[in-house]
């Protein structure tokens, strides 16, 4: 724990997220004080998709960071400022596209095993 998991359409054309992930995980262990060895991380592709009306130039990258119940939730929502910030510096590169970037942290419950 954090389970980190990254959903992009599948128009976005050689994007490699390990580099993103590994400064990730950093900010993580930094922010949130968790162990570096529990960060994991994966990519969902997905070809089947509708944004808007359906323009090809449309693209999306979502991040959801699921994380322990007993981190507080300031601490949650400033870290999630901070990752949305570096997901939007590293999908500038795509400008002829339009991404919409989310992120979403989320509190597994108590009961959450692994």
């Amino acid at each position: 724990m954090p389970h980190i998991i990254l959903r992009h359409s599948d128009n976005l054309p050689n994007c490699d997220f390990v580099p993103f992930f590994k400064t990730l995980h950093q900010v993580l262990v930094d922010n949130l004080a968790v162990k570096l060895s529990s960060c994991s991380s994966m990519v969902i592709s997905h070809a089947d998709y509708l944004i808007g009306a359906g323009e090809i130039n449309n693209a999306f990258v979502h991040l959801e960071v699921k994380v322990k119940p007993y981190i507080q939730p300031q601490l949650l929502d400033l870290t999630a400022g901070i990752v949305l910030e570096m997901l939007q510096r590293y999908l500038a590169s795509y400008s002829d596209l339009k991404i919409k970037i989310s992120v979403d942290f989320l509190s597994v419950t108590q009961y959450f095993k692994s």
